[in-house]
């Protein structure tokens, strides 16, 4: 967080204005709900920043971060600016239905699975992956309740990917950043 930060500091012309927001993101994913870590001061930080038109390598200062920040056995519904790690253990085929397109993966980490789904223009990001890569996802959000499909199938929900999300691959050298 203290290096989210400092890259907020330097970057910003107004980090002031930049806090205010990720104030305010934390207060509307509240509202109305009764879990209390929906929104990370973190996550709120980096999304403000974004909101003001800083990009994830940028808020990071090109390196991205070293450790995930949720593990799958975490995710629950209504969260906002999900940010993890996994493996990608599966790569399901595109659909196509009344004009729209959708696409998802599977991945897995030490405490679970879930699907990652990409809609229209952006199930491309998909094209980019082989099953065993390790990607980091950031941006993804959850919808407010699971499905019964997405509760028998993993237990936990499924992550989305709006169009604020980045997406990286693992090249062992670095992060290969796709954003959507």
């Amino acid at each position: 967080y203290e290096q989210i930060q400092r890259q907020v500091q330097e970057l910003s012309d107004n980090p002031q204005k930049i806090h205010r927001t990720a104030d305010q993101l934390k207060e509307q994913m509240r509202a109305g709900t009764s879990h209390d870590t929906l929104f990370s001061d973190k996550a709120a930080l980096i999304q403000a920043a974004r909101d003001h038109g800083h990009t994830i390598n940028e808020i990071y200062g090109g390196t991205p971060p070293s450790k995930p920040e949720l593990d799958i056995q975490n995710i629950h519904p209504q969260m906002f600016s999900v940010e993890i790690e996994a493996t990608v253990t599966k790569i399901q085929t595109k659909n196509t239905f009344d004009g729209g397109q959708v696409r998802s993966i599977i991945i897995e980490d030490q405490t679970g699975k879930t699907q990652v789904t990409a809609w229209d223009d952006d199930t491309v990001v998909w094209d980019q992956f082989e099953k065993g890569d390790r990607i980091a996802v950031e941006g993804g959000y959850t919808n407010q309740e699971i499905s019964d499909y997405q509760q028998d199938r993993f237990g936990v929900p499924a992550i989305q990917l709006g169009d604020d999300a980045v997406v990286a691959r693992d090249t062992g050298e670095g992060w290969d950043e796709y954003e959507l």
